[in-house]
């Protein structure tokens, strides 16, 4: 699996989980935060692709995904960042 098609399959996760998935430009990598009751996962869309793909990763590395179904090569990638 090629590293577009893994941050696809990251930003889907991420949907499942109820987050809000938001690209921006700034002086920041990402990360989850609130406004209001909402939780969003903001994340800089200047960055490598490999590097979205580890912010993801340790976001999602945090989060319960034990009510959806994950792809066995998917969940990998996560775990490593635990």
């Amino acid at each position: 699996m090629g590293n577009a098609e893994l941050l696809s399959k990251l930003e889907e996760i991420v949907g499942q989980l109820g987050l809000e998935l938001r690209w921006d430009e700034g002086d920041f990598t990402g990360g989850i935060c609130r406004l209001g009751d909402r939780k969003i996962l903001v994340m800089n869309r200047s960055l490598p692709t490999f590097e979205k793909i580890r912010i993801l990763c340790q976001n999602l590395s945090q989060a319960d995904l034990s009510k959806i179904f994950v792809l066995p090569a998917i969940r990998e990638q996560i775990v490593r960042f635990l």
